[in-house]
């Protein structure tokens, strides 16, 4: 099975850093994708953002469960 991903993102005005993170990953014939967008008034949502996206496809690609 061939996936074709893309991503665009576009960066808010009211930061000067961009907080939104994606995550996607692949198992099989499954896709796990997560959005997640960080907060204008944590500093560092965007790295707990990241954090999360990372740890989600991590569990994801490495499991051995079923996907349901």
């Amino acid at each position: 099975m061939t996936f074709q991903i893309r991503w665009h993102c576009r960066q808010g005005t009211r930061t000067a850093d961009n907080r939104d993170h994606a995550g996607i990953g692949l198992r099989g014939n499954a896709v796990l994708a997560i959005v997640l967008d960080g907060s204008t008034s944590g500093s560092a949502s965007g790295d707990f953002a990241r954090e999360i996206a990372r740890s989600m496809v991590d569990l994801f690609v490495t499991g051995t469960e079923e996907v349901t």
